[in-house]
């Protein structure tokens, strides 16, 4: 049921949030020759395709009528890319908060809730956008820029990014540690699942606010806490 319910929710993000998620669970840690397979097996038909088709990918653009596959293949189409630059999207950000923003406050930021993430958005927070002469936020009005590790970058500069971008490492490595050690197999599943939703979080945060949605945000840290818990419990960490 997951995975025709993931297919609807037409979620590029969601999509290949989960692809890697099981890449690096299944190819990678668990080395199961069956997922790497099917990944070289998908490689091949989406090439297949695209040569069977004639899909002019590089002119793509977004239409409420697109199918899922169409929807898959417009997330590389250059003119996608030129029309977010050019309609202040999320490509026009990362470049702003790069040579604009971070420049401004390097170290510490420019302050929590201000620039780029769901609290600016919410809270009408323009000042910093007017101080560095930016627009409001994506399309110039909503605030909100689309990626939440930039929006952390510009809000906390480059020692808060570290230090968040350090929380994640270090519950990847205690979910690894857990999954190695642990000798229970509801933990050891555990344990892989919050390595892969980890993962997947990590990617979807570069393309929108994932880590300010209150239910997932919720999921994810009390999913971490108890692979933590269990883990203690169990003696595999001290």
């Amino acid at each position: 049921m997951i995975l025709p319910a993931l297919l609807l929710t037409m979620s590029r993000a969601s999509w290949f949030g989960f692809a890697l998620g099981l890449l690096i669970v299944g190819g990678w840690l668990m080395r199961d020759r069956r997922v790497r397979l099917a990944y070289v097996a998908m490689i091949v038909l989406a090439v297949g395709y695209l040569a069977w088709s004639g899909l002019a990918v590089r002119y793509m653009t977004d239409y409420p009528e697109q199918t899922a596959v169409e929807r898959l293949f417009e997330a590389f189409s250059y003119e996608r890319w030129r029309g977010e630059y050019y309609g202040m999207g999320r490509l026009y950000w990362l470049v702003q908060t790069v040579t604009t923003v971070v420049p401004s406050s390097p170290l510490f930021g420019v302050g929590p809730g201000q620039y780029g993430g769901g609290a600016a958005a919410a809270l009408g927070n323009m000042r910093v956008y007017q101080e560095l002469n930016l627009p409001f936020g994506v399309y110039g009005t909503e605030g909100y820029i689309d990626n939440n590790w930039f929006s952390l970058w510009g809000e906390t500069g480059t020692l808060g990014l570290a230090f968040y971008v350090w929380i994640f490492v270090a519950l990847g490595a205690m979910a690894w540690q857990v999954w190695r050690r642990s000798r229970d197999p509801l933990l050891r599943g555990l344990a892989l699942g919050l390595v892969g939703g980890l993962a997947a979080i990590t990617f979807q945060a570069a393309l929108g606010t994932y880590l300010e949605v209150r239910t997932l945000a919720l999921y994810l840290w009390l999913f971490a806490a108890c692979v933590y818990v269990l883990a203690r419990r169990e003696g595999v960490l001290k």
